[in-house]
């Protein structure tokens, strides 16, 4: 009973887990990892974080140098364009040159005066060829210093507009040797705008021209005329000029030492027909030989058989009568130009008492 009336024993402890013997200080555990974990989180991202901007700035970096080196090749490249090399350099010179050869300055308008530059070239195919006669003549003629090659093709080019100087601008650029060779540039120009036509016009005129009974000096300027329609060379040119000259001249040129070019050739024909000239103008004024008749008339006479022998005139004989008929010669002293009636031989033998008795 005592037992009974006893209160009943405290329950047994709970079996030992380890978990459970360890669940007081799993719940203090659990706030420090929870802690740790999310400044490790934290942490995590701020390193994330900063790598994105680092691998930002990389980038803008890389960015950068490549603008930098984009950049530096630019300048470099407006370097070679604004700074040029000695040769360029030289150009530009006699760009300048040409220039000031166009326009002319108030210090040189008497000497290079602006009507006698060359009308500007258009391209019109009729006025090439009056355009290039123009532009060298304007070079050999001024006080200017045209001998350089690019100095020519510069002031000839500064004297194109529109099509033409579109055309140089872009063939300079393209063929740059043209610029130190005159020759070669003219003959450029000579094939874009000229006409097809008319070069094959000119061949037919320059092989149909001679110079017949024309002086040499026409016949040259006729033949340059139509040459500058041309493409042919010096040596083609030189052949067609000698083929068309007179047989005179061309006989006195074969004494002579060949021309090496037209403009000598023409030169040594013009020195021919001068010379020519003056041979027959001094065989002009040289007294005349008398006819042949007279010659026989006065041969004849120192053999007359009618000179007087002893102061008396012997008679013709009739052979010589007829023969002095024959070539009107006077029936009395045997010379042309007058007859027995008026005979001056007759006057200057007359005597007071009268003329010597007529030959019977």
């Amino acid at each position: 009973m005592g037992l009974a009336g006893c209160p009943p024993p405290p329950p047994p402890p709970p079996p030992n887990n380890n978990n459970n013997n360890n669940k007081p200080s799993g719940h203090k555990s659990a706030c420090v990892p929870n802690s740790t974990e999310r400044r490790r989180d934290e942490l995590s991202e701020e390193i994330n974080n900063l790598r994105e901007v680092v691998i930002r700035q990389s980038e803008e970096n890389s960015n950068l140098q490549s603008q930098v080196q984009k950049l530096t090749e630019e300048n470099s490249t407006l370097r070679e364009q604004v700074e040029p090399t000695p040769e360029d350099d030289e150009d530009d010179i006699e760009l300048q040159g040409a220039a000031a050869a166009a326009v002319p300055s108030t210090q040189t308008e008497e000497d290079c005066p602006e009507e006698d530059l060359p009308e500007k070239f258009d391209g019109n195919p009729d006025m090439l060829a009056a355009f290039m006669s123009q532009c060298q003549t304007f070079m050999e003629r001024s006080t200017r210093d045209f001998s350089l090659d690019r100095v020519r093709v510069c002031f000839v080019t500064s004297m194109m507009t529109g099509r033409a100087a579109r055309w140089a601008s872009a063939k300079l650029e393209r063929a740059h040797y043209l610029m130190h060779n005159y020759p070669a540039f003219m003959m450029e120009l000579k094939h874009i705008f000229e006409d097809p036509q008319r070069r094959e016009a000119a061949k037919r005129k320059i092989r149909r021209l001679r110079q017949g009974m024309g002086s040499v000096i026409d016949y040259s300027n006729a033949f340059q005329m139509i040459a500058q329609d041309l493409d042919w060379n010096e040596p083609a040119l030189i052949d067609q000029y000698h083929e068309g000259l007179s047989d005179h001249i061309q006989e006195e040129l074969s004494r002579l030492e060949v021309a090496k070019s037209l403009s000598a050739l023409i030169g040594q024909c013009i020195h021919i027909e001068r010379r020519l000239v003056r041979a027959a103008a001094a065989a002009a004024r040289k007294p005349r030989s008398p006819p042949r008749a007279l010659v026989l008339a006065h041969h004849h006479h120192h053999h007359d058989p009618t000179e007087p022998v002893g102061g008396a005139r012997m008679r013709l004989t009739q052979e010589e009568k007829e023969r002095r008929r024959k070539l009107n010669l006077c029936l009395y002293c045997g010379n042309g130009g007058h007859y027995a009636d008026n005979c001056p031989a007759k006057a200057s033998k007359s005597s007071p008492a009268g003329n010597s008795p007529a030959p019977l």
